[in-house]
C-alpha cells in the first residue's frame, strides 16, 4: 500500500470521527432545543394560567365588596323598617285603645273641623309612608323603593307597600273603590269584578311574573291607575296621567293634607 493511499485513509478516518462527534453535539442540542422550547410553552403556560387567576380574584374581590353593600344596605333597609313597624303598632294600639285621656291628641283629632282632621291623619300617612322624588327623571320611591327597579324584590316591595297606602287612604277617605285591592306584602293583587272575564279576574301587583304573563301585571297598573281617578275625582281634583302611581299618589296627598 502506497503512502498516499494510507494518508487518504487517515483522513477518511479523522472525518469519519469527525462527523460521528458532531452527530452527537447536534443530538445534544436538538435535545436541549426541544427541552429549552418545553420550558419557554409551559413557562407561557404558566403566566397565562396567573393572569387568570389574577383576573378571577379581582372579580372575586369586586364581588365580595357587592355583596358587603348589598347586604349593608338591607341591613339598613330593615332596621328602619322595623323602626316604622314600631311607629305604625304604635299608632294603632293607640287607635284601639279603649281608656284614652281626655288631653290626648287623639281626642283632640275629635274637636277639629273635617278638613284639619283629614289633614292631621294625611298628614301621618306622608310621614309613614314617605314619596319622594329621587332624581330629575321623574323617577319616585316610597320608603326608599323605586316601582322601577330592575330588581323585582324591591320593585314588588314598593308595589305591595303603595298598595296597602292605597287602601288606608281610601279608608281614611270613606270611599269605595272599585277595584279591590288585596295587600299580601310583596305578593299583592287587585281584582277587577267589573269588567266581564273568563277565569282569574285577579292581577298580580308584583314583578315575580314569567315574561308571558306581565301582561296581567300591567293590566293591574292600570286598574290601580283607576282606583287613583276615583279618589282624585271624588275632591273634584284634575285627572292624573295613567302610569305613574307614585306621583300620582304624592299628588293626591299633598293636595288632601294642606
Amino acid at each position: 500500500m502506497s503512502s498516499e493511499n494510507f494518508d487518504q485513509i487517515v483522513r477518511l478516518s479523522t472525518l469519519l470521527n469527525c462527523n460521528y462527534e458532531l452527530s452527537i453535539e447536534v443530538a445534544e442540542i436538538d435535545n436541549r432545543i426541544s427541552t429549552n422550547t418545553r420550558h419557554l410553552k409551559y413557562n407561557r403556560h404558566l403566566d397565562d394560567l396567573n393572569r387568570r387567576a389574577s383576573v378571577l380574584n379581582s372579580n372575586i374581590k369586586q364581588l365580595q365588596e357587592r355583596s358587603s353593600d348589598l347586604s349593608n344596605s338591607i341591613q339598613r333597609r330593615r332596621t328602619s323598617l322595623i323602626k316604622r313597624r314600631r311607629h305604625l303598632c304604635a299608632l294603632q294600639e293607640a287607635e284601639n285603645s279603649q281608656s284614652i285621656p281626655k288631653d290626648t291628641p287623639s281626642q283632640k283629632i275629635n274637636h277639629l273641623s273635617p278638613k284639619a282632621a283629614r289633614s292631621h291623619l294625611l298628614n301621618h300617612l306622608i310621614s309613614l309612608f314617605p314619596i319622594l322624588n329621587t332624581d330629575d327623571s321623574f323617577t319616585f320611591s316610597i320608603l326608599g323603593l323605586e316601582l322601577e327597579n330592575p330588581n323585582p324584590i324591591i320593585s314588588s316591595s314598593a308595589l305591595g307597600y303603595t298598595s296597602l297606602l292605597t287602601q288606608i287612604l281610601s279608608s281614611y277617605l270613606n270611599i269605595h273603590l272599585p277595584y279591590q285591592i288585596v295587600y299580601k306584602g310583596s305578593h299583592s293583587y287587585i281584582i277587577d269584578s267589573i269588567s266581564n272575564i273568563r277565569g282569574n279576574n285577579s292581577f298580580p301587583l308584583h314583578y315575580n311574573l314569567k315574561n308571558d304573563h306581565r301582561y296581567r301585571l300591567e293590566y293591574a297598573i292600570y286598574l290601580f291607575n283607576k282606583n287613583i281617578q276615583v279618589l282624585m275625582l271624588s275632591y273634584d281634583l284634575p285627572l292624573p296621567e295613567l302610569g305613574h302611581i307614585l306621583a300620582n299618589m304624592k299628588n293626591l296627598l299633598l293636595i288632601l293634607s294642606s
